[in-house]
């Protein structure tokens, strides 16, 4: 499925590539850092999967954020405003009064202060192995990948992508690898963690009056699950599910389960296949 790529200018110039497939409730993904493609073909299978339903039954804006893919890459310094831009150009390049938003991992406190600022703007969240604050997505297992990045940055994707995916699927994680070292830099990566690490929106989670969904794989080392809860418990109107696995994308039923979940949060009817 070939998805054109388009370019939206934020407020403070930086130009940012996204794409926009499918009809529906609109929702704008917010990915791991440098962790998506927008040429659909390159995904692994499994992101093929998520976003083949998504954008088959609703509206599926994806993009690449400052410092990485198809986006302005020459980014001086993140900021959670700045990062907010992003969503903003890309909303408003869209032609989008109205949306839900959609954020995985470290893409969470951004998300969470867009919808908190944004209540008008935005029908629902739903926010994946994330958090509001930022020391959440530091494990010891993330502190211990990331020393890599210094020393070897091949070695660091590829160790990063076989957490995300688990080394059983060794296919769908040579693809997120090669993503990573394609769409950003070791430089770009850490100064954007720094940025992230440094998030604590707790405060702005009652703000959040629109419905949420907390998703969260129980035993994913990399973002412990204990945070799930309290991220759920801070929202005014959050439903708060665990899916079964290891890895950050979960697997087969699972996977067709967490679908299904989104699918009917989103007002569809969950009548969803289950992935080939």
């Amino acid at each position: 499925m070939t998805s054109e790529i388009r370019h939206a200018t934020a407020r403070d110039g930086t130009r940012i590539a996204y794409t926009d497939t499918g009809t529906g409730v609109p929702i704008i993904h917010l990915t791991p850092f440098g962790a998506g493609s927008l040429e659909f073909e390159r995904l692994p299978s499994t992101m093929r999967y998520m976003y083949g339903v998504l954008q088959d039954r609703h509206r599926l804006i994806r993009y690449d954020p400052r410092g990485t893919g198809q986006s302005d890459r020459d980014v001086d310094a993140f900021t959670l405003d700045a990062l907010c831009l992003d969503i903003d150009a890309v909303a408003e390049a869209a032609g989008l009064t109205r949306f839900a938003i959609f954020a995985t991992t470290s893409s969470g406190p951004v998300a969470i202060a867009y919808a908190a600022a944004n209540p008008q703007r935005v029908s629902h969240l739903l926010l994946w192995c994330s958090s509001a604050r930022g020391t959440d997505l530091r494990s010891p297992s993330r502190r211990a990948i990331d020393a890599i990045a210094r020393e070897d940055w091949k070695l660091y994707t590829e160790a990063l992508a076989s957490s995300a995916f688990g080394f059983a699927e060794a296919e769908d994680a040579a693809r997120l690898a090669e993503i990573l070292r394609d769409h950003t830099t070791p430089d770009m990566r850490a100064a954007f963690y720094g940025t992230i690490e440094g998030l604590d929106v707790t405060n702005l989670l009652a703000k959040v009056r629109m419905p949420a969904l907390v998703m969260h794989m129980r035993d994913y080392p990399l973002v412990p699950a204990s945070g799930a809860a309290r991220l759920a418990a801070g929202l005014p109107d959050a439903k708060l599910v665990y899916f079964e696995g290891h890895s950050l994308f979960p697997l087969r039923a699972e996977l067709m389960r967490s679908m299904q979940t989104m699918d009917r949060f989103l007002g569809g009817d969950g009548n969803i296949a289950a992935p080939c």
